[in-house]
C-alpha cells in the first residue's frame, strides 16, 4: 500500500476506536474505504465498512450518503464474489506466456482456434500491436502454392515476406507502400512443393529476416521505430506461433470487456439492501419528507375552454417533434384569449429557447413567475436559457428559491442536482443529496441522479486504481502506474505549449483529472453512466461540466497519447473561454495534437496531409464558420479537417490573419454569443475576401508534400 493510503487507512481504525457521532470522522472512514478498493484489498474494505456502519448507525449524515455507500458496497461485493476476467480463457489461441506489465506474449494457434483473426479478402489479420522484438512461425504438413507473412504494418505500409515454393523461385522480403511495392531482400528458395515446412519471420531493432527450418533465409533492413500488426495469407497450415513484445492494450481490452460484461450480469441481481443495514433506508423521524411542501402536480394553469386546450396539445407536439418555429407561429396566428396568462408565456418561453433566443425566453419566464409563483416547470426553461448566456449563478438562485418553497420534492432536487453539476458544482450537489436523504426525500429517479454524481465527483469503480500527480494534473487509470506518469509527461509538456504559445490559464489549485481506461467497454459504460449515452467512434473525450478527461487504451500506444494531448487542449482552453464554437475549438485541438520536440524546440504547424486529403471542396466561410454543433458533427471528419485548415491559415499565413485569429481568441472570452463574437472579430473586414485568402493557403499547404 502506498504510504498515503496506509496511513489514511490506519486513521481509519483509529476513527473506529473512538466511537461514531462525527460526521467528519464518518466521511473520512469512506475515503479511507476508497483507497483500500483502489488498491483491490475488498475483503478488508468490507470488514472496514461493516465496523464503520456499526458505529455510526441511524446517525443522519450516514443515512445521507446511502448512494456512495451503495455504490461502496456493490464494488466490494462483486469484488469478492465474482472470480476477475482470465486472459487465457479470452484468447482463442492457446496463451502460453502473459506479462501483463510489459505485454510480452506467446500464443499458439491451429486452424481451429483463429477466433482472434480477422480475415480481410485473402489475409488473417492479428488484433495485437508489437512495440518490440517479435516473431511468428508457421508450420505446415505441405502446401502447393506460396504464402506471405506481413509484419510491421501501420497505416497501410509494412514489410512483406514471400515464401516462394520451386527450385526455380526466390523467397523475398519487400516494403510495402498504399501504392505499391519494393523488392528489398531475395534468396532462393528452399520451400519445396508438397514438403512439410517450417516459415518463421523474425523483427527486431533493424531488421526482418525470414528463416527456412530454423536456418537464415533473407534479411532486410528497417527503422527502429517501425513496429506494428503483422498477417498471414490463407494458406494451409498446421500451427502459427506468435511471440514477443505487443502493446498490452489488446489484452487489456478483452479483460476489461469480460468484466464489463460480468459487472453487467452482477448489476442485474445486485440489491443492496440485502447487504447493508436497513437503517439506511428508513426516513428520519426528525423531518419525515411527507411532512414536506411539494409543488403542485398540474402541468398548466387551468385552461378555460377546449379549443383552447386543442391549441396546447398542437403547439406541446410540434414542439416535441424539434418544430419550435412551426409552433411558435401557431401561437401568433391562434385565438389564444381563452389560455391563462402564464401558460402562454410558458409555451412562449419554452419554444423561444429551444430556438435560442435566450433573452427573449428568460422574459417570458419571468412573466409565468410573477402570475404563477409555483409553478414549477418554468424553472428548468428559465434556467436553460441563463446558462446559454453564461448566468448559471441566476439560475442556481432560482433552483434554491424553489427548493425552499418545495422541500420534499425528489424531481426539483433531481433537476436542481443535473443544473448544479453541468454548472461545474457536482460538490454542491452532492451536498444536496445528501441533505434530501437525510430529510427523507427519496426516489428512484433521485438515486440515479446520485449515482450520477457520485461518479462524476469519484470516477469510475475500478478494481485497481493507479494514479500520477503533477503540478496541473492528477492521472487516473485502471492500467499501470507507468502509463500514469507518461500520460502526466505528455499533458504537462503540452500544457506549457499552450500558455507560452496562447495565453496562461488562470490559476487554480485545482488539478486538471484525466481517467485513462484499460479498454473501449469500460470507457463507454462510464460515458453513459455519467451522460446517459455512449459516445461510439470516439477515442477519448473531454467534459466540460466535470472538466475531465476520459480516454480508453487504443491499440497503438502514440496514438493513445496524440488524444491525450488533443482532449487536453480542451480541458486547457475550458479554463479560459466557456464554449467557443466547435471550429475553433476543434481546429486548435487538431493543430496542436501534432505538436512535436524538433532539436529540443517545441514545433508547430506541420502540414496533416491527411486532412488537406478531405478538404477536396472546403465549405464557404460564410457558412462554415457559423455551423452550429449539431451541423459540424454531422460532417465530423471534413469538418475536423476545415477546423484545423483554417487555424492553420490564420496562424500561419500573413500577419494580418495572426492578428485575426487573436481578435477571434479575445471576442470568444468576452461575447457569449458565437455569431456575435464571430462577427466581432471580423469587423469591417469582408468574411468572402478571407474565404479567398483560405483557399490559397489550403492549395498551397497541398503542394508540400
Amino acid at each position: 500500500m502506498p504510504p498515503v493510503r496506509k496511513a489514511v487507512g490506519l486513521l481509519v481504525l483509529a476513527t473506529l476506536a473512538r466511537g461514531g457521532g462525527d460526521p467528519e470522522a464518518f466521511a473520512k472512514g469512506l475515503a479511507g474505504i476508497r483507497d483500500l478498493l483502489a488498491d483491490g484489498k475488498c475483503a478488508r474494505a468490507q470488514k472496514v465498512l461493516d465496523d464503520l456502519l456499526q458505529e455510526h448507525a441511524k446517525a443522519p449524515y450516514a443515512v445521507g450518503r446511502r448512494v456512495e455507500i451503495e455504490e461502496m458496497a456493490k464494488q466490494i461485493v462483486f469484488g469478492t464474489t465474482v472470480e476477475p476476467p482470465d486472459p487465457k480463457k479470452l484468447v482463442s489461441g492457446n496463451l502460453e506466456q502473459y506479462d501483463a506489465r510489459t505485454g510480452t506474449l506467446r500464443i499458439r494457434y491451429t486452424p481451429s482456434t483463429m477466433k482472434d483473426w480477422t480475415l480481410v479478402k485473402h489475409l488473417w489479420v492479428h488484433p495485437a500491436t508489437f512495440n518490440g522484438s517479435h516473431s511468428i512461425t508457421i508450420k505446415g504438413e505441405e502446401n502447393a502454392s506460396s504464402g506471405m507473412i506481413l509484419v510491421c504494418l501501420n497505416n497501410q505500409e509494412g514489410m512483406i515476406a514471400h515464401l516462394c515454393r520451386g527450385a526455380e523461385e526466390r523467397a523475398s522480403i519487400s516494403r510495402i507502400y498504399p501504392e505499391g511495392m519494393a523488392m528489398l531482400a531475395s534468396a532462393p528458395s528452399t520451400f519445396a512443393e508438397g514438403a512439410s515446412y517450417t516459415a518463421k519471420v523474425s523483427v527486431n531493432r533493424t531488421s526482418v529476416q525470414l528463416l527456412s527450418g530454423g536456418r537464415a533465409l533473407v534479411r532486410a533492413p528497417k527503422k527502429a521505430d517501425e513496429w506494428g500488426m503483422l498477417a498471414v495469407s490463407a494458406f494451409k497450415f498446421e500451427e502459427i506461433l506468435i511471440a514477443g513484445k505487443a502493446e498490452p492494450s489488446w489484452i487489456q481490452g478483452l479483460v476489461d470487456a469480460e468484466r464489463q460484461r460480468l459487472l453487467a450480469e452482477f448489476g442485474k441481481r445486485w440489491d443492496p439492501k440485502g447487504h447493508l443495514p436497513p437503517w439506511l433506508y428508513g426516513a428520519p423521524a426528525a423531518a419525515p419528507a411527507l411532512a414536506l411542501a411539494r409543488p403542485d402536480a398540474r402541468e398548466w394553469p387551468v385552461l378555460l375552454d377546449a379549443e383552447a386546450g386543442a391549441i396546447v396539445d398542437r403547439v406541446v407536439a410540434l414542439s416535441g417533434k424539434g418544430e419550435a418555429a412551426a409552433a411558435l407561429r401557431l401561437l401568433a396566428e391562434s385565438r389564444t384569449e381563452a389560455i391563462p396568462a402564464a401558460s402562454l408565456h410558458y409555451l412562449r418561453g419554452l419554444l423561444l429557447e429551444q430556438l435560442g433566443h435566450h433573452e427573449e425566453a428568460i422574459a417570458a419566464c419571468r412573466a409565468v413567475r410573477e402570475a404563477e409563483p409555483d409553478f414549477a416547470p418554468v424553472v428548468p426553461i428559465e434556467a436553460s436559457a441563463l446558462f446559454a448566456l453564461g448566468r448559471a449563478e441566476e439560475a442556481i438562485v432560482l433552483y434554491r428559491a424553489l427548493l425552499g418553497r418545495f422541500p420534499g420534492s425528489p424531481e426539483l432536487h433531481a433537476q436542481a442536482a443535473l443544473f448544479l453539476g453541468a454548472a461545474g458544482k457536482w460538490d454542491e450537489a452532492e451536498m444536496m443529496l445528501r441533505g434530501a436523504a437525510r430529510a427523507g426525500v427519496t426516489s428512484d429517479e433521485l438515486d440515479v441522479v446520485g449515482r450520477q454524481v457520485h461518479k462524476a465527483l469519484h470516477g469510475p469503480a475500478w478494481q485497481r486504481r493507479h494514479d500520477y500527480q503533477t503540478s496541473h494534473y492528477l492521472v487516473l487509470s485502471d492500467m499501470d502506474p507507468k502509463v500514469c506518469f507518461e500520460a502526466s509527461q505528455i499533458l504537462e509538456q503540452a500544457y506549457a505549449v499552450f500558455v507560452s504559445r496562447l495565453e496562461r490559464a488562470p490559476s487554480t489549485t485545482e488539478r486538471f483529472r484525466v481517467f485513462l481506461f484499460s479498454g473501449q467497454a469500460g470507457y463507454q459504460d462510464h460515458v453513459k453512466d455519467l451522460f446517459g449515452s455512449t459516445a461510439p467512434h470516439t477515442a477519448g473525450l473531454y467534459a466540460p461540466p466535470l472538466r475531465q478527461l476520459f480516454i480508453w487504451n487504443l491499440p497503438e500506444r502514440e496514438d493513445m497519447m496524440r488524444t491525450v494531448r488533443h482532449e487536453g487542449f480542451h480541458q486547457y482552453l475550458h479554463r479560459i473561454m466557456d464554449d467557443p464554437p466547435l471550429w475553433f475549438n476543434e481546429g486548435l485541438a487538431e493543430y496542436f495534437e501534432e505538436a512535436r520536440v524538433v532539436r529540443g524546440v517545441w514545433t508547430t504547424g506541420d502540414p496533416r496531409h491527411d486532412h488537406l486529403a478531405l478538404l477536396v471542396a472546403p465549405q464557404p466561410l460564410k457558412d462554415f464558420l457559423f455551423l452550429d454543433r449539431g451541423a459540424f458533427m454531422r460532417r465530423a471528419f471534413v469538418n475536423y479537417a476545415q477546423a484545423w485548415a483554417f487555424i492553420h491559415f490564420l496562424l500561419h499565413s500573413t500577419r494580418e490573419n495572426r492578428q485575426l485569429f487573436d481578435r477571434f481568441w479575445d471576442s470568444f472570452k468576452r461575447i457569449p454569443s458565437n455569431a456575435d463574437a464571430i462577427r466581432d472579430a471580423l469587423g469591417d473586414r469582408p468574411i468572402d475576401s478571407v474565404d479567398g485568402e483560405f483557399r490559397v493557403h489550403v492549395e498551397a499547404l497541398r503542394r508540400l508534400r
